[in-house]
C-alpha cells in the first residue's frame, strides 16, 4: 500500500508540473514565441504521460524508459 501512496504522490506532481508547462506555453503562444510554445507543450505532454505511469504503477529506469 505504502507503493501506491508513492506513485500517486508522483503522479500528482508531475501532473501539476505539466499544467505549470502548459500555463507557460500559453503565455508563449500568445507572444508569438512558437519554438518555446512548442517546447513547453511537448513538455507538457510528456510529465503527464509520466503522471499516468505512475498512477498505473509502472515504473521509469534510466531515461525515462518504461519498465512494466
Amino acid at each position: 500500500m505504502e507503493n501506491r501512496r508513492f506513485n500517486i504522490k508522483y503522479a500528482n506532481l508531475f501532473i501539476k508540473r505539466a499544467k505549470e508547462d502548459l500555463e507557460v506555453a500559453k503565455v508563449l503562444l500568445e507572444t508569438n514565441h512558437y519554438p518555446d510554445a512548442v517546447y513547453h507543450s511537448q513538455q507538457c505532454a510528456e510529465k503527464a504521460i509520466k503522471a499516468e505511469i505512475f498512477y498505473l504503477k509502472w515504473t521509469l529506469g534510466d531515461h525515462g524508459k518504461v519498465n512494466c
